[in-house]
């Protein structure tokens, strides 16, 4: 997990802030928020597939979890152009890594936590 996001952190930065660019220069047009709500949305069900293929099934609000992993990405990558200490990468990293885990707890049924799979 920690390991692909550090790959499209370091490899592939435009996936996450091609998102972020477009938002802002965007303005008004309907047509380029539907362009924007494409890319989304295919980022999220790309997530919400790795989730529940990692996890064993689905989960209640996949879709939040996927948004907040997105969000969280996209910190990272403002942190990582600010400071682009690998190490630090990695902390943050790990750190997300540990609130996502956290997560999926919260929405798993109680006494079935399956994120050792």
């Amino acid at each position: 997990l920690v390991a692909e996001w550090r790959r499209i952190l370091l490899e592939q930065p435009e996936l996450l802030r091609l998102p972020i660019i477009a938002g802002i220069e965007q303005g008004d047009s309907r047509r380029a928020r539907e362009a924007l709500r494409t890319i989304w949305q295919r980022a999220e069900w790309a997530l919400i597939e790795g989730i529940e293929d990692t996890i064993g099934g689905p989960l209640p609000d996949v879709d939040l979890l996927a948004h907040t992993i997105f969000a969280l990405l996209q910190g990272a990558l403002l942190r990582q152009i600010v400071d682009p200490d690998e190490a630090q990468l990695d902390r943050v990293l790990h750190e997300m890594r540990r609130t996502v885990l956290l997560l999926i707890a919260d929405r798993l049924p109680r006494g079935e936590d399956r994120s050792d799979r």
